[in-house]
């Protein structure tokens, strides 16, 4: 069971689900350190532990490391473990204002030792996920930046043993948005934002077959351990099963809870007979491959759910936690005190959970009380915060000496948002990264100007002349679309010959259309 997110806490806590006693995993790290991530291999009683730029593995039977701190010279953004956790693979963020022309750096840990086994490998682009075949040979990764002023999303099929790229990088006739590896490393499978899933042969990068076009954009994949079937998941909240040997869809798609709920992950157990889904909204579903029916009721507050779906970590409304058994729905624990976020252990045995207090500054709470607009007063009662208490706070961070933590978020926060970064970390500004999104001229990159600059014109126009030639299938409005965004550009940037030009080309259109 993996579970991968952020939670600010400088201690890590492993629960014993037969008695709810607990042990701590202290990072020796240093008292300021925070945990970002938890990751708990699927064969061994392991776990690793990550606060930015560090990552240490760590047995969980006996709360020690097992490696001493791995550094990174940049955050890491993801890592994980082959199947026999023998390997550790970690991969670094690299600068955003890099990705046109830079790579993301991917490394691989001897978990016994913590020395590399090959040298860095450099992944042109951001790489946003990855994932390692059983023995550890192969990785596959997907990423996306910009070559020669063209974006690209790509896979990349990488020999683990030497750091070198096996084949040249797997495209999609659009983006790669989620990739697979069988557990023999024999098998690659790539989804796209076109719909598509698609399956690679990994020695030689011959496209095996492409699958018929799922509702929407494929969000993630998953394949069963007898590596016939596999599953991917739509944007839409549907999953669809398919034959890994024909690539043809077995059954109906599934739906996740909700019509438009964003598919986050897929899980098959390890017997291969269900599948544990789970939606950005963090609803849960467990369903049965062979019907495709829920075997027990839709789980939304669960926070890790076992390997093979017989048990699952419950939030309460008690502010605490408890291991429920599936179906039954019944407690098998007292109510566990933890942070956000868990992960089971291979037998089920122990559980994985970010604790820990942290002070909040009172000038923390001015800030909070400034942008929500109100405020609890003494005597129980919400009321409304004057407009000066946001100026007011803001003044009082602006002043502040410190740079780093939650005071570079903060003062991140409240400077001007025309020309702020485009993240506390980043340098890119918000016009430069609106400047960008409008040269690499696609409907998702002007869509992109347009949300974050609602003022700039020549975005709106380019916009509208790709919108106005969209196929009439993909987008039937598309005239009308291209009419009101033009109409706009013209109002907001009326000297601009560019502007000008598409503004009449779609008036034609509209004319012709008429």
């Amino acid at each position: 069971m993996v579970g991968l997110d952020t939670y600010p806490a400088g201690e890590i806590r492993v629960w014993n689900l037969t008695m709810s006693k607990t042990f701590p995993l202290v990072p020796q790290l240093g008292p300021t350190r925070s945990i970002f991530r938890v990751v708990n291999s699927d064969w061994t009683n392991r776990t690793a532990l990550t606060d930015g730029k560090v990552v240490r593995v760590w047995d969980l039977d006996r709360g020690v490391p097992l490696t001493p701190p791995i550094e990174h010279e940049k955050p890491i953004y993801r890592y994980v473990f082959n199947a026999d956790s023998t390997k550790l693979v970690t991969l670094g963020v690299i600068d955003f204002q890099s990705v046109s022309n830079g790579h993301s750096l991917i490394r691989v840990w001897d978990v016994k030792t913590a020395k590399e086994l090959i040298p860095a490998i450099k992944n042109e682009g951001l790489v946003r996920s990855l994932a390692i075949c059983g023995d550890g040979s192969r990785l596959v990764t997907e990423s996306y930046g910009t070559r020669a002023g063209k974006r690209f999303q790509s896979a990349w099929v990488w020999d683990l043993r030497t750091g070198t790229l096996l084949i040249p990088p797997l495209v999609h006739d659009r983006n790669v948005s989620a990739v697979a590896i069988s557990s023999g490393g024999a098998k690659v499978i790539t989804g796209s934002v076109d719909g598509y899933a698609r399956v690679w042969e990994a020695n030689t990068g011959k496209l095996l077959f492409t699958t018929p076009k799922q509702d929407q954009s494929v969000s993630s994949l998953a394949i069963s351990p007898d590596a016939a079937k596999f599953l991917s998941g739509s944007y839409f909240g549907t999953v669809q099963v398919w034959d890994f040997a024909t690539g043809q869809p077995i059954g109906q798609p599934v739906r996740h809870v909700g019509s438009m709920d964003l598919m986050d992950s897929i899980v098959v157990t390890p017997d291969g007979s269900k599948a544990v889904t789970r939606s950005y909204g963090g609803t849960v579903r467990i369903w049965s491959l062979e019907t495709g029916r829920d075997v027990v009721p839709p789980l939304k507050s669960s926070l890790a759910v076992s390997r093979d779906a017989t048990r699952y970590f419950e939030r309460s409304t008690d502010e605490a936690a408890r291991v429920v058994e599936l179906p039954s729905g019944e407690a098998l624990t007292r109510p566990l005190r933890f942070g956000r976020f868990a992960a089971f252990n291979r037998d089920m045995t122990r559980l994985v959970a970010p604790s820990g207090v942290w002070e909040i500054p009172p000038w923390f709470l001015d800030l909070a009380e400034a942008f929500a607009g109100v405020r609890v007063n003494e005597s129980g009662f919400v009321e409304p915060v004057p407009s000066q208490a946001y100026l007011d706070a803001q003044d009082k961070i602006l002043e502040m000496n410190e740079s780093a933590g939650i005071v570079a978020w903060a003062k991140w926060l409240v400077a001007d948002r025309r020309t702020r970064t485009v993240a506390p970390s980043l340098r890119m500004t918000i016009p430069q990264y609106v400047e960008r999104q409008i040269e690499q001229n696609s409907l998702e990159s002007l869509r992109e100007a347009v949300f974050l600059s609602p003022t700039n014109g020549l975005a709106f126009a380019r916009l509208a002349r790709l919108v106005s030639v969209q196929d009439p299938k993909e987008n039937p409005r598309r005239i009308g679309e291209a009419d009101f965004l033009s109409r706009r550009a013209v109002e907001l940037a009326p000297d601009t010959t560019e502007v000008i030009e598409i503004r009449k080309a779609v008036l034609e259109a509209v004319s012709l259309k008429e």
